[in-house]
């Protein structure tokens, strides 16, 4: 079986980008891509990386801000596998700082593909694919509120949702619960890997 990490970043927000890819090491190939979603529809940029890694079995589609422990990681690979699934859809936790996380998201981004049957569109919704594997034990670890604040409002102002623009907005001022960020998570966001 043959892994890859599909990992698109913004060049303003590169602040984690190396720590994620030691995350996701553990793989046969890791692949990013700058993109520049208000030059490039997202799903066009999430394609064009699936496009590139269509020799592998699955691939990780991850932002230059996610992390997700690595034994879960190859927990979702194996249930993908046993059940022959086209792709993940994952819980996403965002953090408000390394002891706080924002109100859950009801919305499970794609988080595994399997390139040859999966496209995305809207972002990072599917088309095409018919047999999810979803899953609340695998989760996203999503630090990209973590910056400073002014890259934060610039996220906001411009990295928006194509089915909502005020989703960053409506992230950040969602009730904020205690959250405790699992150690190996939280030694890649320190940089201690």
């Amino acid at each position: 079986m043959k892994i890859g990490v599909f990992i698109p970043y913004h060049a303003k927000l590169m602040k984690y980008l190396k720590s994620v890819e030691k995350c996701f090491a553990i793989w046969d190939e890791i692949f990013t891509m700058q993109c520049d979603y208000a030059q490039v529809p997202e799903h066009d940029c999430r394609n064009e990386g699936l496009a590139r890694m269509a020799g592998y079995d699955y691939v990780f589609c991850v932002d230059g801000d996610e992390f997700m422990v690595q034994e879960e990681q190859r927990d979702l690979i194996k249930t993908m596998t046993e059940h022959n699934c086209d792709h993940a859809v994952c819980r996403v936790i965002d953090y408000k700082d390394m002891d706080h996380c924002y109100e859950i998201r009801e919305h499970k981004p794609i988080f595994v593909a399997n390139p040859r049957k999966i496209r995305f569109w809207q972002g990072r919704c599917y088309r095409d694919g018919n047999k999810p594997c979803i899953t609340d034990c695998e989760v996203i670890h999503h630090v990209g509120y973590l910056f400073d604040p002014d890259t934060v409002k610039w996220k906001s102002d411009n990295y928006w949702d194509y089915k909502d623009k005020k989703g960053v907005e409506k992230i950040i001022n969602s009730p904020v619960q205690k959250y405790a960020m699992p150690k190996e998570i939280r030694d890649y966001v320190e940089g201690i890997h």
